[in-house]
């Protein structure tokens, strides 16, 4: 795990500097890179790796044990999510062993918990690079924040005005972003214009106010400042990660 975490951190290093250059575009390999990076933060901070142990994790055996329960709609449930399998696998044989509960027993192992963090997070950079980007650079005298939950995955409902946080990226009109220093932060999101943009301090702010909200237990910002403290004691944490209800094909589990 610490190897492959360098290797995506030796990757991504040098295109973040690069990316300051308002002018300078990611190739397609840089893309994939940064894709990756992002999905591995969102799932190998605390919150991240507590949101699969007790809210995705239990979820998900939930849903293979109920299809367990039916060869077809196991084997449905198996063709859905493509994965490369030895010649020999034996999808009866698995069943049997999910329904005996031989499941729960790998699913606790660390090395098992590790490697998922590694995998969910390359299946979301895939989902990722299907979105469209846009290198928000800060043009003023505020700086990004960043937290220990760093990624943040927001649906703004025009209509009523709500905004609902720790949204999976399948969701549609999902809106993800991540700060990658104090004055870069890359946003993610299926419909806007791609590219390099600019904003004032008004909309760093609003950015800033969202990082907050979804932090873990702490947040970073680029020199020490009351007022941000106070930003932080008022709105910190508030939307923790008990609070996601997992889905799957638009439906609860």
């Amino acid at each position: 795990v610490e190897e492959w975490l360098g290797t995506v951190e030796q990757h991504v290093a040098p295109v973040i500097r690069r990316l300051r250059d308002v002018r300078y575009e990611l190739s397609p390999a840089e893309r994939e890179w940064v894709a990756v990076f992002v999905g591995t933060m969102h799932m190998r901070t605390p919150a991240g790796r507590k949101l699969m142990e007790t809210r995705v994790g239990p979820a998900a055996s939930r849903a293979i044990k109920e299809a367990a329960k039916d060869l077809d709609a196991f084997r449905s449930l198996f063709q859905s999510i493509s994965i490369p399998v030895d010649p020999d696998f034996d999808l009866e044989d698995v069943r049997k062993g999910i329904l005996e509960g031989r499941g729960d027993i790998i699913s606790e192992r660390l090395d098992f918990k590790l490697a998922s963090m590694i995998h969910v997070g390359r299946m979301e950079a895939e989902m990722l690079l299907g979105f469209d980007w846009q290198v928000v650079h800060a043009d003023g005298s505020e700086f990004f924040l960043t937290s220990d939950n760093p990624v943040v995955s927001a649906l703004w409902e025009q209509e009523g005005g709500m905004t609902y946080f720790h949204m999976g990226f399948d969701v549609p009109g999902v809106d993800i972003f991540f700060p990658l220093d104090r004055t870069l932060c890359l946003r993610m999101k299926k419909g806007i214009e791609p590219g390099p943009c600019r904003v004032p301090d008004r909309g760093i702010r609003y950015f800033n106010k969202a990082t907050v909200i979804c932090a873990h237990r702490r947040a970073y910002a680029a020199k020490q400042s009351v007022k941000l403290e106070k930003l932080f004691n008022r709105h910190g944490g508030k939307v923790p990660i008990e609070s996601v209800q997992p889905m799957w094909k638009g439906k609860p589990i």
